[in-house]
C-alpha cells in the first residue's frame, strides 16, 4: 500500500504516507497530503533523501478530512461572534461541569490547592475550551462524544496541574491546556478507528493512528496559522523520553520541563514531556489505552516503570507527589503523618495505600532515619494515620 522512493524520483500527484519534517524537526507536508510541483521541488532541495508515498489511493483521504473540518471550524469561528450563535459542544465541556470535574478530580491533590488556586484553574480550563471550541465541535459526532470529551478534559486538568507544579507561568498553563484540548483531534477524524484495540488496526488505520498527533497538530494551524508551541507539543504527544515513540522518534530532555530551553529542535518540546505523562495516565485509568480499565493505583504503576524509558523522570517524580500514589516495592520519603512520627525518614513501601484519599501506604519498611542515617530496617504499620504525605525518592 505505500512504498519509500528516492527525492529524484518524486512527481507531481504522489500521495504521503508519511509525513515530511525539516531540518528542525517542523511539520513541513502532512500525512496523506497530495504534492504539487512547487512541493516536489522544494522537497528535491531539501535535505531528504527519500519519502514514503501510497501506491495506491487510501480508503480514507486524510487531505479532505483536514480540509472539511478546518473549514466547519473557521465558519464556526466566525459565526461565534454573533450574540444568537453558539457552539454546541458536549455536555462535560460546558463551564459548570469543568469545575464540578476539576474540583472532583484527586489528581493533584498532593498539591494542596487553595480555593483561589481551584477557581483559577478553572478559569484557564474554561477559556480553553472556548478558545478550542469551534475546532472540537467540527469534529465528527460519531467519534467525539462525551466519553471523548471526557477524556480530553481530565488531561487538561492534569497537565494543568503538572504545569503548576513546574512553576509555568500563565501563558504556558494556557499554552499546555489548548495541547491537551486538541491532542486527539487528528484521531477523532476517523471514524473507522473508534475503540478499536491496536493489534485489530488494517495498515491504513495504523498510518493513521502514528500520524494522528501531526494531524492535530494541522487542524490547529489551519484555525490558527504560523507555528506555535501549542502545535509542537500536540506533535510530540506520542513520543518518549528514549526516543521510541512516534511519529518522528525524538527523544527527551533530562531537566525539568519548567526550565526554559535555547533549543527545541530535534527534542521532545517540554509541554509534550507532561502532556505524553498525563495523556497515558487518564489513558489507562478510562481504559483509552488499550480498552482495560485500570485503577489509578495500577496506573501509576505503569507511570513509574515508564520512568527513564517512556517518560523524563523529573515528570515522574513530580507526577507521582501531585497525585500521592505509589507503587510496592518503590523507595520513599515520608514528608508527613498526621502524628508526626516518621516524618523525614526514608524506605520502602510494603504495601501500598491505593484509593485511601488522604494516606497512600499501609505498611512501609524504614531504612533511614530523619537524619539520613541507615537504621535496622523496621516495618511499620501506618494505615491508621489520617494524613500521610511522601515523595519518590529520586527514579
Amino acid at each position: 500500500m505505500t512504498r519509500s522512493i528516492s527525492t529524484d524520483q518524486i512527481k507531481a500527484g504522489a500521495r504521503l504516507a508519511r509525513s515530511i519534517y525539516d531540518e528542525d524537526g517542523n511539520l513541513q507536508y502532512c500525512f496523506g497530503f497530495t504534492l504539487h510541483e512547487i512541493d516536489v521541488e522544494r522537497i528535491k532541495n531539501s535535505h531528504i533523501s527519500a519519502v514514503e508515498i501510497f501506491s495506491e489511493s487510501p480508503p480514507t483521504d486524510p487531505e479532505k478530512l483536514l480540509r472539511d473540518t478546518v473549514r466547519l471550524a473557521v465558519t464556526r469561528n466566525v459565526a461565534v461572534v454573533e450574540p444568537s450563535a453558539g457552539i454546541k459542544l458536549p455536555e462535560i465541556l460546558k463551564p459548570e461541569k469543568i469545575r464540578n470535574s476539576l474540583e472532583a478530580s484527586d489528581v493533584w491533590r498532593g498539591a494542596e490547592p487553595t480555593h483561589d488556586a481551584v477557581q483559577s484553574a478553572a478559569e484557564l480550563l474554561i477559556q480553553g475550551v472556548e478558545d478550542t471550541g469551534a475546532l472540537l465541535a467540527s469534529l465528527p459526532k460519531q467519534v467525539f462524544g462525551e466519553e471523548e470529551a471526557k477524556h480530553l478534559l481530565n488531561v487538561a486538568i492534569v497537565s494543568l496541574a503538572m504545569s503548576r507544579i513546574f512553576d509555568f507561568p500563565p501563558r504556558d498553563q494556557h499554552a499546555i491546556v489548548l495541547a491537551a484540548l486538541l491532542h486527539d483531534a487528528g484521531r477523532f477524524l476517523f471514524l473507522e478507528l473508534r475503540n478499536k484495540p491496536l493489534e485489530a488496526l488494517s495498515g491504513f488505520e495504523a498510518l493513521a493512528m502514528q500520524e494522528h498527533p501531526n494531524l492535530s497538530s494541522m487542524l490547529l494551524r489551519g484555525i490558527q496559522p504560523g507555528p506555535s508551541e501549542v502545535q509542537t507539543a500536540i506533535q510530540h504527544h506520542h513520543e518518549a523520553f528514549n526516543g521510541n515513540g512516534y511519529p518522528q522518534g525524538l527523544k527527551g530532555v533530562a531537566s525539568p520541563p519548567g526550565i526554559l530551553r535555547k533549543n527545541e529542535a530535534g527534542v521532545m518540546h517540554r509541554y509534550a514531556e507532561v502532556l505524553n505523562l498525563a495523556n497515558d495516565y487518564i489513558s489507562y485509568v478510562d481504559g483509552s489505552y488499550d480498552g482495560q480499565s485500570r485503577t489509578p493505583l495500577e496506573a501509576v504503576t505503569l507511570i513509574v516503570e515508564g520512568s527513564g524509558s517512556r517518560y523524563n523522570p523529573f515528570v515522574v517524580l513530580e507526577f507521582c507527589s501531585l497525585v500521592q500514589r505509589f507503587p510496592e516495592g518503590i523507595q520513599v520519603n515520608i514528608l508527613s503523618t498526621s502524628s508526626g512520627r516518621y516524618g523525614g525518614f526514608s524506605g520502602v513501601i510494603r504495601e501500598a495505600g491505593g484509593t485511601d484519599e488522604n494516606n497512600p501506604v499501609k505498611r512501609i519498611l524504614l531504612m533511614r532515619n530523619a537524619k539520613g542515617m541507615a537504621i535496622t530496617p523496621a516495618e511499620v504499620d501506618l494505615s491508621g494515620e489520617r494524613h500521610v504525605k511522601l515523595r519518590l525518592a529520586e527514579l
